[in-house]
């Protein structure tokens, strides 16, 4: 994956097959704890929309009070 060194970002991507293989190099550099915490964080996110039955329930989720929901086991 080619860096533009002036600005220290990425370079272009130019196709559809080069953006696939991006994602592909980055999915691969994740470590196994940051995808066990990002599906640890995504059921709690889920548990409390559902316990907000569908509503916003974003106030809900700041300070971790989601923490406490026990509406579904994942």
């Amino acid at each position: 994956m080619g860096r533009n060194t002036a600005a220290g970002l990425p370079d272009k991507v130019h196709d559809l097959d080069e953006l696939k293989q991006r994602h592909i190099d980055v999915w691969h550099g994740l470590g196994q704890n940051i995808i066990d915490d990002a599906i640890d964080e995504w059921r709690k996110r889920l548990r409390a929309c559902i316990r907000a039955k569908g509503r916003h329930f974003e106030t809900l989720t700041q300070g971790h009070a989601y923490d406490n929901f026990s509406v579904l086991s994942l």
